[in-house]
């Protein structure tokens, strides 16, 4: 069987060399990157095991003893013994709505906390 090869780079093995190059180093991030394009992003953080605070009902009332408000109107709880914080965004608007924003000094990223408990990463 034979093929009608139009392009001039398919033509010659060099071409067909790159195109094979280009082919494993894409198959090569795929895999090393875990790059799963069905899954929800959330859902590649499932295996990450990470402690939160209980979030308060009241934004006004700190979320445990060793908690301390810093920041003035706009800033957030903060503990300096573990170098967390906690920001209440509850006045922001959808699609993500109302969520309190977790950090810890030394992770990579944070964290949303929404009033039903769910959670994500930032």
């Amino acid at each position: 069987m034979t093929y009608n090869v139009t392009s001039p780079i398919l033509k010659n093995k060099l071409g067909w060399a790159v195109i094979l190059f280009f082919s494993l180093v894409a198959i090569w991030a795929i895999i090393k990157l875990n790059y799963q394009p069905n899954r929800e992003f959330s859902s590649i953080h499932s295996s990450v095991e990470i402690e939160l605070p209980t979030i308060p009902q009241d934004p006004t009332v700190s979320p445990g003893p060793d908690w301390e408000w810093r920041g003035g109107e706009k800033g957030q709880w903060y503990n300096p013994k573990t170098q967390e914080s906690l920001r209440p965004d509850l006045d922001h608007p959808e699609p993500i709505g109302p969520h309190w924003d977790y950090t810890k000094r030394g992770q990579k990223g944070g964290w949303r906390i929404y009033p039903d408990g769910r959670t994500e990463p930032k």
